[in-house]
């Protein structure tokens, strides 16, 4: 945005300048010269300026916007004749503003003026101590302008709105004196105007005929004065433009920086997509692995399946198996009961078979000692 305006100022500034130097062509028919009304604020000069362009009064209407004051120099083009109507001279006849900021741009285009008049209200209040203060600006106003003017260049004095005079007597007897004083001190010629009523006005416009017909003018602007003089810039808008300006210059500083820093994230974007795209090339790897897995999984899943199927049936076997062998537990141990048993039948076999051996034994000793008979009795051993 404050590019934007910046560039607006500019090209209105530029097309001022292109409109002024078109005019430029056609204002040296003859000899040249530049008239400047110049003095404080609200003193007349507008309606003067007015006036002396061949324009109607307009002071008293409040819908002429006369209470906006002069923010620069306004100029005409007057082709100025004497009474027998031979020409005098092509005039610029600038009106300056006259607020305090815009006092040194205002004597500068003094240097390029050939007759100066100082406007001064004839019924702005006054005392003594402002009489004073109004005799010093006056002489420094009438200095600073005759340093600056050209060889010949004149300064008048003009107390305006003196159609006013019966408002306040005293106050316009004042200023009038005061204006005197100043005059006859600096020398110089002295004028009653009003613009309202054209009093003193033809007067005026006489002696700057009379004064610029006694001056060698130049026959064309060799200076481009009007070029020089045509525009003194309000200080407040200068002051925008230099902000504007400084704006500018700030914001292409910033926007160089943030090129910079634009290419730089544009580099790390490259560098993020670069790994980004490995990220997803490792992403498409994991997830044919994962895929892979699920497929193991699945798998396993079936296979765990089975084997839970054929653990179930390997418990029912292992319960028959349990049952079976509590079964053999139990044929074995009625096995050791039975064997217990035939072990002691044997015992007590085995027992009757030494009792009977012993026996026999003793029969075979009886009968080698006397028994003529004895049955032979066999041996036998259970086992």
């Amino acid at each position: 945005m404050k590019k934007k305006i910046v560039n607006k100022a500019v090209s209105s500034i530029f097309s001022a300048v292109v409109l002024i130097g078109l005019s430029n062509n056609f204002a040296f028919a003859g000899r040249f010269a530049s008239i400047m009304l110049v003095g404080n604020l609200r003193g007349g000069k507008t309606q003067i300026f007015r006036c002396l362009c061949g324009n109607n009064y307009n002071g008293d209407d409040p819908n002429a916007g006369n209470q906006q004051s002069t923010t620069e120099a306004t100029h005409t083009i007057l082709d100025l004749k004497d009474d027998q109507n031979q020409p005098v001279a092509i005039t610029r006849l600038y009106d300056t503003p006259g607020m305090d900021r815009y006092y040194d741009a205002v004597v500068e285009m003094a240097r390029h003026c050939n007759i100066a008049v100082i406007v001064h209200d004839t019924m702005q209040e006054t005392d003594e101590e402002e009489g004073r203060r109004n005799t010093e600006y006056f002489s420094g106003l009438f200095r600073d302008l005759h340093n600056r003017m050209p060889v010949g260049g004149q300064i008048f004095l003009a107390g305006s709105k003196i159609d006013r005079s019966g408002e306040n007597a005293i106050v316009h007897s004042k200023n009038c004196r005061m204006l005197s004083d100043v005059a006859q001190f600096l020398n110089c010629r002295l004028c009653f105007v009003s613009a309202k009523t054209g009093e003193g006005l033809g007067d005026l416009m006489n002696h700057i005929k009379t004064t610029l017909s006694g001056i060698n003018l130049p026959v064309v602007d060799n200076e481009d004065t009007y070029t020089k003089c045509q525009l003194i810039p309000d200080p407040a808008l200068t002051g925008r433009i230099d902000g504007l300006t400084a704006d500018k210059a700030r914001l292409e500083a910033e926007k160089a920086q943030l090129n910079t820093r634009i290419t730089a994230l544009n580099d790390q974007v490259n560098t993020l997509n670069g790994q980004k795209t490995r990220v997803e090339n490792e992403k498409a790897a994991l997830n044919g692995q994962v895929n892979t897995l699920n497929n193991d999984k699945r798998f396993l899943q079936t296979r765990k399946g089975e084997l839970e199927s054929e653990n179930s049936t390997l418990r029912i076997r292992i319960s028959a198996l349990e049952d079976q062998k509590a079964q053999l537990e139990r044929d074995k141990a009625e096995l050791n009961r039975r064997i217990n048993a035939v072990e002691t039948e044997k015992s007590g076999l085995n027992s009757r078979i030494r009792s009977l051996e012993e026996d026999l034994r003793k029969s075979r000793e009886k009968e080698k000692t006397g028994w003529d008979y004895l049955p032979i009795i066999g041996t036998f051993n259970i086992k």
